[in-house]
């Protein structure tokens, strides 16, 4: 909520609309409400001097504010942007400031008052719809505070948006509470992976409960780690191909608790091929595979083009999910198994020197096996 310009507006508001009604009363000074005078007690009645004053902002009673404010001859809309100015004020008392520890790892400080800011907007909102009916959510004096949309989230409501961001910052606190608790490392990416999954977990779980499952959808199209990784992926995607691509993988992740399968593996890799083409399906593939990382230095160290090292990387693919298909073959018939395997590798040797030559095809298969024995050792 954009507090302080919205501050700025409504005290010129003020200040401008104390001039108009000065100005038309000239037997009668209107007094406007200084900030600093009680709302609670006002009746719509009762002079609005300074003489009973008290702390204008602990458990304030706007309604009574409001009504003071007619009892001076404004009307509805004159009492406005007074009494968003005298909210939006209130809020600074009500929560305060974050302790600025900068010098200690205290970000969950700073997330907790961030929580209690979204909380206090929401009691804004709430105040402002109970003075002026449902119909405040829509008024053009309030936009800031009802439509603080991000533009990312066109088919949310505020009041979902709100909710989101305030799921958000508690899964933010929980981790920052998490990570201050441990010991001190010189790789903080490395301690809590499992921590971070199950707290994401959660996040998802409370974004699933407040969403419908179409808007659930798109709102993870916009925000979630999968589809940050196919943004930064670097494939020129249209918007029906990364919708599908999207598709595809979450479907996988959701429904498939071993990503090691080979077989279903080979069925993501062949849907993705389908929806996005070889081009496109193998420079994404690449992004993801870290075996590309190793191949790429190889090709820098032979100055090969992009597009070559591409190609490269598509007959490794190629031939890797025909060894998979062969695979399924060993408990049926483990010789004939066998033989496939031999004749995948000798066409996949040929077509890689035929693309790069010999040395550089052997050095791009050592290449690979050397991280697949990496791979291996890592999982056990």
């Amino acid at each position: 909520m954009r507090f302080r310009t919205s501050l700025i507006t409504s005290l010129l508001a003020n200040v401008l609309l104390a001039g108009i009604i000065i100005s038309g009363e000239s037997n009668e000074k209107f007094v406007i409400l200084d900030q600093s005078e009680p709302a609670r007690g006002l009746s719509p009645t009762a002079d609005l001097d300074s003489s009973s004053l008290m702390d204008p902002w602990i458990d304030s009673d706007y309604q009574a504010y409001y009504q003071a404010l007619l009892s001076r001859g404004l009307n509805s809309k004159e009492t406005k942007p007074l009494l968003l100015a005298r909210l939006e004020l209130g809020s600074e008392s009500r929560l305060g400031q974050p302790l600025d520890h900068y010098w200690t790892l205290r970000d969950s400080d700073y997330l907790r008052h961030s929580v209690s800011l979204v909380e206090d907007q929401s009691f804004v909102r709430s105040v402002l719809v109970d003075v002026y009916g449902v119909a405040a959510e829509n008024d053009e004096v309030f936009v800031s505070v009802f439509k603080p949309l991000n533009l990312r989230f066109p088919f949310l409501t505020s009041a979902q948006q709100v909710t989101i961001e305030k799921a958000r910052l508690e899964h933010q606190v929980e981790m920052a509470t998490y990570f201050e608790s441990q010991r001190p490392s010189a790789s903080p990416k490395l301690v809590g992976y499992a921590q971070s999954i199950q707290s994401f977990e959660n996040f998802q779980e409370k974004l699933q409960s407040i969403l419908s499952s179409n808007a659930f959808f798109e709102y993870s199209l916009r925000d979630s780690p999968l589809a940050d990784q196919l943004r930064r992926s670097g494939v020129a995607f249209g918007e029906q191909e990364f919708r599908a691509a999207y598709t595809v993988l979450s479907d996988f992740q959701r429904t498939n608790t071993d990503d090691g399968n080979p077989q279903d593996m080979f069925s993501v890799k062949n849907e993705l091929r389908r929806v996005l083409g070889t081009q496109k399906f193998t420079e994404f593939w690449a992004f993801r595979d870290p075996t590309f990382e190793d191949l790429q230095r190889v090709a820098d160290r032979h100055q090969l083009p992009d597009t070559t090292l591409l190609a490269a990387y598509e007959i490794l693919s190629t031939n890797e999910d025909q060894r998979i298909q062969a695979s399924s073959l060993g408990q049926v018939d483990l010789e004939q198994m066998i033989q496939q395997m031999r004749a995948i590798a000798v066409r996949e040797r040929r077509q890689l020197s035929e693309l790069l030559g010999e040395v550089v095809a052997t050095e791009i298969l050592r290449t690979r096996s050397q991280r697949m024995i990496a791979s291996s050792l890592e999982n056990g």
